[in-house]
């Protein structure tokens, strides 16, 4: 889960086997130690375990494996993250970390980033036979974040400073059988602010002028779900990796990697996230832009033959400053609020994955047997499409709201896709009235035109205008029943086969 993901690796650092209710001892110390290696680096000084009462204080120190960054001037500074892992039984631990953190990357004239944060607290109970927390939270105080990129062509200077004032959450997962979990997690934060310059070198900026802005968030947050996470099989595949740290050595035990690869599919079933914030602010030498509020979702399907990919956002309550240099009779036209999202099904994910891992051969320069593109495709598309639904979204401003759905299927043969739309819209006449006070303005003229002409198709639906749409891979588009084909010929299918000879 997202809530894992605190500290990065944090879930894989107690991947030991089921210990009792003894106390600690150092013998115990150092299987567990040996364990956790298994799974992060044996490099001397990664992983120290040693008996803290009847638990055990564990460290990871990653300075070892960042050390061996040999680049041209690059220096590092990260602080050992510390917990303290008590036997519950059962296999289950309760495990609790605090304290700040700190972290510096840099690289003259390339890169450097920096962060730190004032007060952590992360509590959890894992379960070591699932490879999983059961349940956690942590609470983190006082996040900055500090970035400076430079590009190597224009000698720009991008430098980021972000803060946040606090960052909490909690997850929960539960076993699903054969190695794999199901969990939920949520998360929130407050208090953000986040400012970008963008500086050029003086002779450039001179010209062009720099650009920046300051962003400022109240609030916001999300919540998560997984079905079907092989926490199991992936940490096994992960340990297979640690352990053959050559292409020799992972040569020699091929088969093993692919047994171990086809064991962590589908990696996941289904995962979902839902985010939202609110008032949201962001200042720039044109003046402050605004968002009331917003959201975003995600919803994706694993390496499976269901595959899906579904993603939207949308905002509301958009302001702009009064200084932009908007022509008067755009008053009224521009968006405050959009709901955009697609939703992308009817592929084939885990015939394509399996026929990789069976054909691999990590003894050859490429991975995928030369001239084998179409069989993937064929694997990815069974039926030769795939079909896309836009969910019903909405553009709304202060003189109209125009909603829309739509869903097509694609055929990966050609053609032009089967089709079907619906558009509302409110507020019509109101638009063309605004844009009849731009005069002579051919910009407006023009969308004025474009208008009068899309009402002219359209059918009254109480207040409303609406167009229901159709379009067949033969390129017959009917629009509310009438047939537009001829006058839309440029969209014609594909061309008859040539007379037989």
């Amino acid at each position: 889960m997202k809530t894992a993901k605190l500290a990065s690796g944090l879930f894989i650092l107690l991947l030991t086997s089921s210990s009792g209710w003894a106390a600690a001892t150092a013998e115990e110390a150092a299987r567990i130690q040996t364990s956790i290696q298994t799974y992060v680096s044996a490099d001397p000084g990664v992983v120290s375990v040693v008996p803290a009462g009847d638990g055990y204080d564990i460290t990871l120190d990653v300075s070892p494996l960042v050390g061996k960054i040999k680049a041209p001037g690059f220096t590092s500074k990260i602080d050992p993250f510390r917990m303290t892992a008590t036997p519950q039984g059962g296999g289950l631990w309760a495990v609790t970390s605090s304290g700040p953190f700190n972290m510096t990357l840099d690289m003259p004239d390339v890169f450097s980033v920096s962060m730190q944060t004032a007060k952590m607290d992360w509590s959890g109970t894992y379960n070591d036979a699932l490879f999983a927390f059961m349940d956690s939270k942590y609470s983190v105080d006082g996040i900055s974040i500090a970035q400076k990129t430079i590009d190597p062509t224009t000698k720009m200077v991008t430098s980021q400073l972000t803060a946040i004032g606090n960052m909490s959450g909690s997850g929960t997962s539960t076993d699903a059988g054969d190695g794999l979990t199901d969990g939920t997690g949520t998360t929130t934060f407050s208090d953000l602010v986040s400012s970008t310059t963008m500086e050029l070198p003086p002779d450039a900026a001179s010209a062009m002028g720099n650009f920046n802005y300051a962003a400022n968030l109240k609030s916001g947050g999300y919540s998560s779900s997984v079905k079907g996470m092989a926490t199991k099989p992936i940490m096994e595949l992960v340990a297979f990796l640690i352990a053959r740290p050559s292409k020799e050595l992972i040569i020699r035990d091929q088969a093993i990697l692919k047994e171990k690869m086809l064991a962590a599919l589908p990696l996941w079933s289904n995962i979902t996230s839902d985010g939202n914030f609110e008032n949201l602010t962001i200042d720039t030498g044109l003046g402050q832009f605004g968002l009331a509020s917003g959201g975003s979702y995600i919803n994706a399907n694993g390496v499976v033959k269901d595959g899906r990919i579904a993603e939207g956002f949308s905002v509301a309550g958009l302001t702009m400053p009064a200084s932009l240099p908007l022509p008067p009779w755009s008053k009224g036209l521009i968006p405050t609020s959009f709901k955009i999202g697609f939703d992308v099904s009817g592929f084939d994910l885990e015939a394509p994955a399996r026929k990789f891992v069976t054909e691999l051969d990590v003894t050859k320069p490429s991975p995928v047997k030369p001239g084998s593109e179409m069989e993937y495709l064929a694997a990815v598309a069974p039926t030769n499409s795939f079909v896309l639904n836009i969910p019903p979204g909405e553009i709304s401003s202060e003189l109209y709201t125009l909603t829309y759905e739509a869903t097509s299927v694609q055929n990966l043969a050609g053609g032009l896709p089967q089709l079907t739309a619906k558009i509302r819209m409110t507020g019509m006449d109101k638009v063309v009235a605004q844009l009849q006070q731009a005069g002579a303005d051919p910009m407006a003229q023009q969308a004025m035109a474009g208008l009068i002409g899309f009402k002219g198709m359209a059918k009254a639906d109480g207040e409303a205008l609406l167009w229901e749409i159709s379009m067949s891979p033969d390129g017959k588009l009917l629009v509310n029943g009438t047939d537009l084909s001829a006058m839309m010929g440029a969209l014609g299918g594909p061309p008859p086969p040539p007379p037989a000879p």
